[in-house]
């Protein structure tokens, strides 16, 4: 038996054992689990480098053994594991992103809240992080967006000009949404009409959601 031989068999083995862990004994225990938090349970059972480590995480994927939110990532650009793809269902990724990733949490149960639709412009808002750069939030949102849409959890349905993110089964709603907001849009209008008229503001401080603002 050649040497080579004996340490790609070496590496099988280890290679068993690393994913024995990770299926028998981290997933008993829980339904997902960060990259981050899953590097740092390998390192310390089997005092392995953290690189090695991710090593080990991407053979796991590999194999087939466990899942990965790949290549859409949640709090620290990190991609969480679970043992089958189809956990990446609306329930599924409420329990993930409680711990992972808040604002897509605050975006999942403000629609759950909402009849499964929620316009682009007030989600923007819910998603904000404390980027300053406008780009960057942009991006987050739209990874954000395409996540969603790829997991089958939303739509993107424009209504009347409007871009709406609608929850699968939930299109008989935007209608009565859509108009909902436009009736907010126009208590705002009023409010700051009155407080313009009164002096209390000034028209250059004042950036509202109009009907006609309100965008995708």
């Amino acid at each position: 038996m050649t040497k080579s031989f004996q340490g790609s068999v070496g590496d099988v083995m280890k290679q068993n054992e690393y994913s024995m862990y990770i299926v028998g004994e981290i997933f008993r225990t829980r339904k997902f689990i960060g990259g981050q938090d899953l590097c740092k349970l390998l390192v310390n059972r089997f005092k392995i480098s953290e690189v090695n480590a991710r090593k080990v995480v991407e053979r796991t994927v590999e194999r087939g053994d466990v899942a990965s939110s790949s290549p859409y990532t949640f709090g620290n650009r990190q991609f969480v594991y679970v043992l089958n793809k189809k956990f990446f269902t609306f329930d599924g990724l409420i329990n993930i992103s409680k711990e992972y990733s808040r604002p897509l949490f605050r975006l999942l149960v403000t629609l759950s809240k909402n009849n499964g639709v929620i316009s682009c412009f007030e989600a923007k808002k819910i998603t904000a992080s404390a980027h300053k750069n406008k780009d960057s939030k942009k991006t987050n949102f739209n990874k954000i967006v395409a996540a969603l849409v790829e997991y089958g959890i939303v739509t993107e349905n424009i209504f009347n000009g409007i871009k709406y993110l609608v929850l699968k089964g939930s299109d008989e709603f935007v209608a009565s949404e859509h108009n909902r907001y436009l009736g907010e849009c126009r208590l705002v209008s009023d409010v700051l009409r009155f407080l313009l008229n009164a002096n209390i503001l000034s028209d250059k401080d004042v950036y509202y959601r109009s009907s006609l603002n309100l965008e995708g």
